[in-house]
């Protein structure tokens, strides 16, 4: 049985802290500007029942952080494992946004730009870069007076995709950026605003109120990861069991499992209880 962390064993990443803390707006803003490399001037946090999407024929989801400004709306998320879906996440989160800003009967000129931005503990894309902005393009390429011609041009829509890697902190050129990204990969204080960020996770922790939270959606936050990482451990489980016709594929997707398991804090007792690994092979994921 999955046993959750104690609130005293939270820390920022853990995604029920991370969206409380958000919820200071100084530090909020803090943070978003961090990520867009430039200034805001005010932030509006859309309203909590906002942060479901919820339809009888569609995947419920809760943004971590769901706020806008006069004319945009921003997706704050934090991503504490690997996920071989993430691309599809972000799809979908992308559309559920432009599905809550647009009301009905609204012209498309009205849909205000969007940014999802994903703070990752772990490389979502194994290149090794710290930061990763994804763009979309026109290309295309046609034969003019007996010359080949290429076109690539930007296609803005007002949508924008920000990946951040904790892991490559040491390759951030931004001293700021750089100081939050260690932070969120191993907890180390170096500067004033993740000195900020420490101390609200400790003064959340003391607080009956989130005390309360907690009990309250502990089940639903784990639960949601749970199912990501067996759902994907499975496939891939099974897309080796078929490609290789071998148990590697099967082991393979227990060591999976067990790894996103340890990224998650959870004790090598329990990892050893869902996936019968030994203590060895687990400390050596």
């Amino acid at each position: 049985m999955f046993i959750p962390k104690k609130i005293s064993e939270l820390q920022f990443y853990d995604n029920v802290m991370f969206s409380e803390v958000m919820k200071d707006e100084e530090i909020c803003k803090g943070v978003l500007e961090l990520c867009l490399r430039r200034k805001i001037s005010k932030i509006v946090y859309k309203e909590s029942e906002s942060a479901f999407y919820n339809s009888m024929s569609s995947k419920s989801i809760r943004f971590d952080v769901y706020l806008e400004d006069s004319d945009t709306v921003y997706d704050i998320e934090m991503q504490c494992y690997l996920s071989r879906s993430i691309e599809k996440r972000v799809r979908y989160y992308q559309s559920s946004i432009d599905y809550d800003n647009l009301k009905k009967g609204s012209s498309y000129k009205n849909l205000k730009d969007s940014y999802v931005i994903f703070i990752c503990k772990s490389d979502p894309f194994r290149c090794g870069f710290p930061s990763y902005e994804v763009k979309s393009y026109l290309e295309s390429e046609r034969i003019k007076d007996g010359i080949t011609e290429s076109l690539k041009k930007e296609y803005n829509d007002g949508s924008h995709i920000l990946f951040f890697n904790a892991t490559a902190y040491k390759e951030e050129r931004d001293d700021a950026l750089r100081a939050f990204s260690e932070y969120v990969h191993s907890g180390e204080v170096s500067d004033n605003f993740t000195k900020k960020l420490e101390e609200k996770v400790e003064q959340l922790k003391l607080e009956d109120e989130h005390q309360a939270f907690y009990d309250k959606y502990k089940d639903w936050y784990y639960q949601d990861i749970i199912d990501d990482v067996k759902e994907e451990s499975i496939k891939k489980g099974i897309f080796q069991g078929k490609e290789e016709g071998k148990e590697e594929g099967k082991k393979e997707a227990i060591l999976e499992t067990a790894k996103k398991m340890k990224e998650l804090g959870i004790k090598p007792d329990l990892i050893m209880n869902v996936s019968g690994l030994t203590k060895d092979e687990i400390e050596a994921l």
